[in-house]
């Protein structure tokens, strides 16, 4: 169901683009892109596959190749001066930067998010705003008192969770 404004029309969705490193993305990736384009009031607008950061050589989790559902632009290049232009002319409010290294996009949108390690470790993964760190409002689970030991495929999975609910967060707000 649709989010409707006073006069009973339907809100428009937020509108989320998604850059991923060109190439095999983690099939982690690839769900969360599913994921965030089947959530109620969020539109999965478009796709950017960055070529300055090719995939890892060796890289643990499984790859799989990763595909713009039908109606989503696509962008592929390394210069991130053209990908935040491009970008504009989207409409898009959201970017989540997947890429290894995220880094601001001048003029790109207000809402730059991406997923970090965090702890001693580093396994675990939180959603942060690029390029300050900070988290991001909505995304946070409630807090567990008792510390579990990192489970990379639990972690992956709360970062994920993170995502979805900063993103359900600011499309019930109205952006």
């Amino acid at each position: 169901m649709n989010a409707s404004t006073v006069s009973g029309a339907p809100s428009p969705a937020l509108r989320l683009a998604i850059f991923v490193p060109v190439g095999p993305v983690p099939a982690w990736v690839a769900r969360l892109a599913g994921d965030c384009a089947s959530l109620p009031d969020v539109a999965l607008v478009a796709l950017l596959r960055d070529e300055g950061t090719p995939p890892a050589d060796g890289e643990a989790p499984r790859q799989v190749a990763l595909t713009a559902p039908p109606g989503v632009a696509e962008w592929s290049g390394a210069n991130p001066a053209d990908s935040a232009r491009w970008l504009s002319g989207q409409g898009v409010e959201v970017l989540l930067d997947l890429r290894r290294a995220p880094a601001p996009l001048p003029q790109g949108p207000a809402r730059h998010w991406t997923l970090v390690p965090v702890g001693d470790d580093g396994a675990a993964v939180t959603l942060v705003t690029v390029p300050d760190g900070m988290p991001v409002d909505g995304a946070q689970d409630a807090r567990h008192d008792a510390p579990t030991p990192s489970n990379p495929r639990r972690d992956i999975a709360r970062g994920m969770g993170e995502v979805r609910r900063a993103l359900l967060h600011l499309a019930r707000r109205g952006g």
